[in-house]
């Protein structure tokens, strides 16, 4: 097995049988297969399931490990504080990845932007948007433009919203 076919079948596992069973597959997994792509995966699991003390302790298991240093670490427990309903917990994490030379990726910009959406700062939404168009161009997709206008039209900003589109 390569290293993501793990980790696509931890996920499976969570999703199919709960993380009881992910746990026991991630268990019984050697040290070899121990690595950035299932501790990811198993992160991610903690992640959708809501379950913050794991996400957190696997997080700085992984951060130990030297193995926390992408945007998907970071993403997911964004992502994380999101389902949970607390958007003013994403900022924080954005700085520490700008601190750690962290490049953010499409779903980072994403995320902080429906972050911000979600604390009614849409300045803050926009400066999230100029950043990406000014400074990381390839990380602005039809996502980036969507979620933007969904953003105008909470805020009755048609217009924009249209122009975004």
């Amino acid at each position: 097995f390569a290293f993501r076919d793990y980790a696509t079948r931890l996920d499976l596992t969570s999703t199919a049988h709960g993380i009881a069973e992910a746990e026991n597959y991630f268990s019984g997994l050697s040290q070899y297969a121990k690595n950035q792509c299932t501790y990811g995966a198993l992160l991610n699991s903690y992640s959708k399931e809501k379950m913050t003390d794991k996400a957190l302790a696997l997080f700085k298991k992984m951060d130990e490990m030297n193995i926390a240093s992408t945007s998907v670490a970071f993403n997911n427990l964004m992502s994380l504080y999101m389902r949970l309903g607390q958007p003013e917990k994403v900022p924080p994490f954005i700085e520490e990845m700008r601190h750690r030379n962290i490049p953010l990726d499409t779903f980072s910009y994403n995320i902080l932007m429906h972050s911000y959406s979600c604390l009614n700062d849409i300045e803050a939404v926009e400066r999230v948007f100029e950043e990406i168009t000014e400074e990381n161009e390839k990380e602005c997709d039809w996502t980036t433009f969507s979620n933007l206008a969904a953003v105008y039209v909470k805020y009755g900003l048609n217009e924009k919203a249209e122009s975004a589109l």
